[in-house]
């Protein structure tokens, strides 16, 4: 297993609370210097979203598309429970990670969907950070700093005012259909 000690040392630390302190294009060019082809493919598919290749084998990629697969289980239950859509079975998955559930179920409750998507943001950066912490310089620590970079590149497109006014418009556009009809 290769071990990038200069890259991982020379990349700014990232923090959940802060602005990305580069694009994913640059961190995406400093792998692509200093990383073996197979390794810049799997952080490569990471940044893309896509994960062919070399990358469906690799443990840490597996693990992560199993916790994005139970997240995505966890809010459509979620969300079919609040639409009266609920399975007659009403079992709980007792093989799900009960913290990906109350998060969910917190994400739920929030006082609007900003609150509620930095919580599974949240979520997923401590997921990530958890499947990278015994991991040192090597390209699990890539492929952990990748996913947080990313998530902080979503987190740092929420502009409140100008989501209130599109939410704004879109009600209001909403009203004038409803009132014609």
């Amino acid at each position: 297993m290769a071990s990038y000690y200069y890259l991982v040392a020379s990349l700014p630390m990232l923090r959940f609370d802060a602005d990305p302190p580069l694009d994913p294009e640059d961190f995406l060019s400093a792998c692509r210097q200093s990383v073996s082809k197979h390794d810049f493919e799997l952080i490569e598919s990471v940044v893309s979203g896509s994960h062919d290749g070399s990358a469906v084998h690799n443990r840490f990629i597996g693990r992560w598309n199993t916790f994005l697969g139970t997240l995505g289980e966890s809010l459509h239950e979620h969300r079919a429970a609040n639409l009266g859509l609920t399975d007659e079975s009403g079992k709980a998955h007792a093989d799900r990670d009960p913290r990906v559930d109350e998060t969910v179920r917190s994400a739920m409750q929030a006082e609007n969907p900003l609150e509620a998507e930095l919580i599974l943001l949240r979520l997923k950066w401590d997921m990530a950070g958890t499947l990278g912490e015994s991991h040192v310089f090597d390209v699990e620590v890539l492929l952990t700093y990748a996913i947080q970079l990313l998530i902080l590149e979503r987190k740092a497109r929420f502009v409140p005012m100008e989501g209130n006014a599109e939410f704004k418009h879109l009600f209001s556009n909403l009203q004038s259909i409803i009132k014609s009809i």
